[in-house]
């Protein structure tokens, strides 16, 4: 028969059935240990809705909380169905492309056939930022760092992604964070991230709306200022139809350049319009670049000759190629080699290369202007915006927005780095011909943008 006895306060059985019942007892314990586990993350998870926080803020603890329990460094959960919502958490002043790489990663690692992905909408990432001091465990990761995906549930439950520093600290993942915590988890996640979601939705609806309705108000300024000239001018020639020809020559060539202004700003509107509405047709490829320099040299050549500046473009080997649509990234390049030579004066000089980083490719353009000051860069890619000393010269202040629009609607993206009294230089990148992802073109645009910033600042020193 087998005895029980009483060891340290627990039961063990001993006999010749102490193995299975050994067994037995550790299950009961790992229930316990479970049960006990659920208990404190709820008692804690509860502290933080209780806490009335902004649903950016709980949501973040949540996550820093299962990233605690797991041993993990960082946490992301997909909220999966048909509007896919992904909630990721980054710590302060972290680099967030790690935090991006989970939540892409996470996304791929769910269960979902070949046709759910194919007609699936776009996952939104809800990135939130933790507060000092609260990321799961101590220290940074490393390049690669080890992840695990684990269910909180079902099939159709959401599935939490975690960051480890290494394998020894994931593989304890499962006991760390058992089903029943899990379970318990998911509901609160599944709360906060659409709380979350739903308040930032609604302040980008605001934001929106707001943005509209100063669009609108722009828009009927910038309009009625031409027409107001036009019909100024063509007051002048109705009252005083017998004029000095000379007089009634120069008022109609007036408003003809008036009405070529109204023009240009009707078709960027309706630019800006289409890419709103995602209507532009992008015929995607590869672009050779020295074409499009090429062909941007004959455009902008004989401008910059009737200003006094000079001009050089160094087509490069036809083997330097960019991904996306030819007329896009040509229309790209000559808003910002025009720009540059519009804002250079007689005597300046604009300089258009091509300098690829790994897979990115990189065009700058370079000049020896006026410069831009640092609280001005971020607004030259707002709509309408003119410096104060750009005022004087002809444009509708939509080029470089919609240039900025048009590389991003290709996943590329435009930067600036500038220097009053010295220059500027903007730095299109676009993807190479293998398709790298976001993040590396973001980080060589970071690079090429930081390494034309100390060239102005050396200079100017």
């Amino acid at each position: 028969m087998a005895t029980l006895e009483v060891v340290d306060r627990r039961y063990r059985r001993t006999g010749p059935f102490a193995k299975r019942g050994d067994r037995r007892v550790a299950y009961r314990r790992h229930e316990d240990r479970a049960a006990h586990a659920t208990l404190g993350f709820s008692a804690r998870a509860c502290a933080i809705l209780a806490a009335e926080e902004q649903p950016d803020a709980t949501l973040a603890g949540l996550l820093s909380l299962i990233a605690r329990i797991a041993g993990a460094r960082r946490a992301a959960v997909v909220l999966p169905g048909a509007d896919r919502i992904i909630a990721v958490a980054v710590g302060p002043g972290e680099d967030p492309r790690q935090a991006s790489d989970l939540a892409t990663w996470v996304d791929g690692a769910t269960d979902r056939t070949r046709q759910e992905r194919a007609t699936a909408r776009a996952t939104r990432v809800v990135m939130v930022t933790l507060p000092s001091g609260a990321t799961g465990t101590p220290g940074g990761l490393p390049p690669r760092p080890t992840r695990v995906a684990m269910p909180l549930g079902g099939r159709d439950a959401p599935l939490i992604g975690l960051d480890f520093r290494n394998t020894r600290a994931a593989s304890r993942a499962g006991e760390r964070l058992p089903l029943i915590l899990r379970e318990q988890a998911a509901g609160f996640l599944v709360i906060a991230t659409r709380v979350a979601d739903s308040t930032r939705e609604r302040a980008r609806a605001a934001a929106a709306e707001g943005e509209r309705r100063r669009f609108a108000s722009t828009v009927a300024h910038e309009l009625r200022t031409p027409l107001t000239g036009l019909a100024g001018y063509l007051d002048l020639l109705l009252a005083d139809p017998l004029a000095d020809p000379a007089i009634r020559e120069e008022f109609i060539e007036r408003s003809r350049r008036i009405v070529e202004s109204m023009a240009e700003l009707v078709n960027d509107l309706l630019e800006v319009s289409r890419i709103e509405a995602g209507s532009i047709e992008l015929s995607e490829g590869t672009v050779p670049l020295a074409d499009v320099l090429v062909a941007v040299r004959d455009q902008v050549e004989p401008v910059a000759a009737s200003r006094g500046v000079d001009l050089s473009i160094r087509p490069p080997s036809r083997l330097r190629v960019a991904f996306g649509d030819r007329r896009a990234v040509e229309r790209i390049v000559v808003n910002l080699v025009g720009n540059a030579v519009k804002y250079t004066g007689p005597g300046g000089h604009v300089d258009v290369d091509v300098a690829p980083d790994g897979m990115v490719a990189l065009v700058v353009v370079r000049d020896n202007g006026a410069g831009i000051a640092p609280e001005d860069r971020a607004r030259v890619f707002e709509r309408f915006a003119r410096l104060d000393h750009h005022r004087s010269l002809p444009g509708t202040g939509l080029g470089l927005p919609i240039a900025r629009d048009l590389a991003r609607l290709m996943d590329g993206d435009i930067g600036l780095a500038s220097q009053p009294g010295v220059g500027s230089a903007f730095v299109l990148a676009l993807p190479g011909p293998t398709r790298p992802d976001a993040a590396a073109v973001a980080a060589a645009l970071e690079r090429a943008v930081a390494a034309e910033q100390e060239r102005l600042d050396a200079a100017a020193d």
